[in-house]
């Protein structure tokens, strides 16, 4: 990455990877798109809104008032910022409103907003919503440069956190193995699941079931194993 992404980061892990900026970039999209594969407290993720960024200090801009927006309602700021940034090209970067849907109940999801800088190649990731235990609720960030994949984290961030033990040991091998799968050099895009129903549609569903039924399933469970974990989690 050329630069340094600025004060509030703080560069904690790198590791060497044979792949490429396009790569880095695949990959990044396999988890924003589908974060469920590598976090298995969600359902999945629902994508709000995307706006193509011009230049940094709009980047700046948008995410100012996207972390600063106060209604957990997203809709009508999106639909505004959509429209304002509609004549924008990709090329230097693009912010994304994500949903992001746990397994536990409606009250965990969460609103992320992943800001994309590609004239770095750094991308950040924001926790909009309270410490909800699906997501890190502190800011977080990975960049590629030269052969690298960097770590980084904002304010808020401790070792000890549960939520950096993940990032270690679960997403940032699953990053690395996507960025250098054979099937990413190809020059196939990365493309999300075709659904016959909404993400969301069945974050309701799967809700509703598990309040009806969980609690039967958790006294009549025939095996010798945690009842709770694999009703309630899995």
């Amino acid at each position: 990455m050329e630069g340094s992404p600025g004060e509030e980061w703080t560069l904690k892990r790198s590791y060497d990877v044979n792949t490429s900026p396009k790569q880095f970039w695949a990959a990044i999209d396999i988890y924003v798109e589908r974060s469920h594969i590598v976090n298995r407290r969600l359902i999945g993720c629902q994508i709000l809104g995307k706006f193509p960024i011009a230049n940094e200090q709009q980047l700046e801009t948008v995410k100012n008032l996207l972390l600063n927006h106060k209604n957990k309602d997203f809709k009508e700021l999106i639909e505004r910022e959509e429209s304002a940034f509609k004549g924008n090209s990709h090329t230097f970067g693009i912010a994304i409103v994500k949903k992001v849907l746990s397994k536990l109940n409606s009250s965990h999801h969460s609103i992320e907003i992943v800001l994309k800088d590609y004239t770095r190649n750094f991308v950040s990731f924001f926790n909009k919503q309270a410490d909800t235990g699906v997501i890190p609720h502190f800011p977080y960030a990975f960049s590629y440069g030269e052969g690298r994949l960097c770590l980084w984290v904002g304010r808020g961030f401790q070792d000890s956190d549960p939520s950096y033990q993940w990032i270690l040991t679960k997403l940032v091998p699953k990053l690395i193995k996507w960025m250098e799968d054979e099937a990413n050099r190809s020059d196939n895009q990365v493309t999300t699941s075709l659904r016959l129903v909404s993400v969301s549609d069945y974050s309701v569903l799967y809700n509703k079931l598990k309040a009806t039924y969980g609690k039967q399933l958790v006294e009549m469970w025939p095996e010798n194993t945690d009842p709770y974990k694999f009703v309630y989690e899995d």
